[in-house]
């Protein structure tokens, strides 16, 4: 499965291309461009999936 933020991402467009980023107004914690340099850190897997249910109303009835 490719990887979003990888080698293969508009990330590694911009880094090629010496693109710059301005954060106005926010900090680095709203900076995804930083996910690239985690993609290529030594080391690094993605996180495993979350999985997560909830229950619904089918017909008046609750259900998973």
């Amino acid at each position: 499965m490719a990887n979003g933020f990888g080698e293969s991402s508009p990330l590694r467009a911009l880094y090629d291309l010496d693109a710059r980023i301005a954060l106005i107004g926010v900090g680095y914690d709203c900076c995804t461009a930083l996910h690239l340099a985690e993609h290529r850190a030594p080391g690094w897997a993605p996180p495993p999936p979350k999985h997560s249910g909830a229950a619904i109303r089918v017909d008046g009835r609750r259900v998973w």
